[in-house]
């Protein structure tokens, strides 16, 4: 076999947003040649996490969590809703249907917003030079949304949720 199927598997008892030293060596060194590794974070209750069951789970998903919560922020809302109009359409049997009746207008509109966003986007520069990162920005960005950030990412999850919601109680059919 030219590359042997070899993988590095490692679960450090550590505490969350932190990896320990040896396995974060050996990862790197893995990476570098092309081999496959993952990690599992098990986090120790009554040691490194919460004693409690919930409190365990909820330590041990925090970063996938956060992770899944900031990818669905982006267009989950309309994802939400469009996939609820779709579902409850084919429950009820009704074509939804719409017909455009300012072709003309939306046509001129968006015409015009789109010769004012280019002259706007050529007034400025485009780029911008890049700060420097020191340190760890992974371990900085976690830092900041379970410390200091943790109220707004919360309510984030809650809008999620009314989105969900709204999106479902809309769809549904009038009885």
């Amino acid at each position: 076999m030219a590359r042997p199927f070899i993988t590095h598997h490692y679960c450090p008892c550590v505490s969350p947003l932190t990896m320990d030293y040896d396995s974060t060596e050996t990862l790197i060194y893995y990476a570098e040649r092309g081999l496959p590794g993952h990690p599992t974070l098990v986090p120790n209750a009554g040691l490194t996490s919460p004693l409690t069951l919930a409190g365990t789970l909820v330590q041990g998903n925090a970063e996938f969590l956060a992770a899944v919560q900031l990818l669905l922020y982006a267009g989950g809302v309309v994802t939400i809703a469009v996939f609820a109009i779709v579902v409850t359409e084919r429950l009820v049997g009704d074509r939804i249907t719409q017909t455009s009746r300012q072709i003309l207008t939306g046509s001129i509109l968006s015409g015009a917003l789109l010769v004012a966003l280019l002259v706007v986007f050529r007034r400025g520069p485009l780029t911008v030079p890049r700060p420097t990162v020191t340190g760890d920005l992974t371990h900085a960005i976690g830092q900041s949304l379970l410390t200091s950030y943790v109220l707004p990412f919360e309510l984030l999850g809650v809008l999620l949720l009314v989105a969900l919601v709204g999106a479902l109680y809309f769809a549904r059919p009038d009885d």
